[in-house]
Parts: structure tokens; C-alpha cells; sequence
């Protein structure tokens, strides 16, 4: 039986390839002390459902674009966890628009624009 000859790989489309992963231009996170200072982080691209290394405490993690350093250069990607219970709010900045959302909203994908299950 002769064997039959795959099917050729479609090229993926131009706009998954140019895409802006970038969901919000800042994340700011508040903490319930209030000797902590907020935390903000620039482009970021997704909030997930994680959990420490070691410990396997639950975290919140903040995934920032990695895209975002020097044109022709390595990745800079920062692990970025924060205990849930630990955060008051987080204020999600996009252009003009600004939304507070607690860290519970963040975490079950209900923040708007977020997803915890695709970087999309």
C-alpha cells in the first residue's frame, strides 16, 4: 500500500504572528499592610493561578511581556508571585481606562480582559 503524503502545513495568519500580547499597559498591586508600598508592573500580558516553588502555597502570578527589553536582546522575564491573601486590590490600567479588582477576581479569570487560561 503506498503511503500517502502529509498534508503541507498552512502558514500561520499575519495577525497571529503581529499580535500585541500585551492585555494591560499596567497592573498595580495594593497590599492589605500598609507599610507595604504598591507594586506596579509595566505590559502585562496575563494573570495566573500558580503556586510558589517549595512551599506550593497559592500565588498570584504576574506575567509581564517578555518583548519588552532591548530590540535584539534576550528575554527579560521576572518571576513575579504575590500571596493571595496578602493583597488589598490591583489596579488594572489600560490607555484611559482604569478597573480595581480584587486579587480572588484575578484569580478566577472574572478581571476584565484577563484570562487565567490563554495569554489571549
Amino acid at each position: 500500500m503506498p503511503e500517502s503524503s502529509p498534508a503541507p502545513e498552512s502558514e500561520p495568519e499575519s495577525e497571529e504572528v503581529t499580535r500585541d500580547p500585551v492585555t494591560y499597559d499596567s497592573v498595580t498591586v495594593h497590599y492589605q499592610a500598609g507599610g507595604e508600598e504598591p507594586f506596579t508592573v509595566e505590559r502585562v500580558i496575563r494573570l495566573a493561578d500558580s503556586f510558589f516553588p517549595g512551599s506550593g502555597e497559592r500565588a498570584l502570578q504576574v506575567i509581564d511581556d517578555p518583548r519588552k527589553g532591548p530590540v535584539g536582546g534576550l528575554f527579560d522575564v521576572d518571576l513575579i508571585l504575590i500571596p493571595p491573601e496578602k493583597i488589598s486590590h490591583l489596579v488594572l490600567r489600560k490607555g484611559e481606562k482604569v478597573t480595581t479588582v480584587t486579587a480572588e477576581e484575578a484569580l478566577s479569570g472574572d478581571a476584565p480582559g484577563f484570562s487565567t487560561s490563554d495569554a489571549s
